[in-house]
């Protein structure tokens, strides 16, 4: 019994996860005006493009130079510019990631605590953008998690019921 208890800790756990971290890269995405590509949060914000085009969506200016280039050192600065402007513009060190928690990968649930904490400190300072908790957001994210959920489905169903026309061997 208390194997089960834990499975459905951890599950309702990493589904809590799952929502603040579609809700945080959706308002990065409304705020910026684009779409980010990668599959996965670290894949959408380890350059730090898509941070430093929100804090200077937020404020204008924040950040000169963003660097497009896939160099580790360069996206490390990019990322690091963003977390020193973040801390100016008021966001708690305490609620800061550190640049390997996106960088690795290793701790991901802060990262988001940290655009949340912006995100929040963005509307209190007079931001009249998208909120972070915008429900017209939320229809939008969810409308196309669906499609390409069933794009996908699609796509494996053909892929599965095509008929081998050629053998391997």
């Amino acid at each position: 019994m208390r194997d089960s208890m834990s499975e459905n800790f951890k599950a309702n756990n990493n589904n809590s996860y799952r929502k603040r971290e579609k809700r945080a890269l959706a308002w990065i995405e409304a705020v910026n005006g684009k779409k980010n590509f990668g599959w996965t949060t670290p894949g959408k914000l380890r350059d730090g493009v898509a941070l430093c085009n929100l804090i200077n969506n937020l404020q204008p200016g924040s950040i000169s130079q963003v660097s497009t280039s896939k160099m580790a050192f360069k996206q490390r600065e990019n990322i690091m510019s963003f977390l020193k402007v973040i801390y100016q513009y008021g966001v708690p060190k305490q609620e800061i990631f550190k640049p390997v928690d996106l960088l690795e990968g290793s701790n991901m649930l802060q990262v988001i605590c940290t655009i949340e904490a912006l995100g929040q400190l963005a509307h209190k300072k007079g931001y009249k953008g998208p909120a972070l908790n915008d429900k017209i957001l939320w229809i939008k994210l969810s409308f196309q998690y669906v499609k390409t959920t069933m794009m996908y489905d699609r796509w494996v169903r053909e892929i599965w019921e095509r008929p081998i026309t050629k053998s391997l061997f």
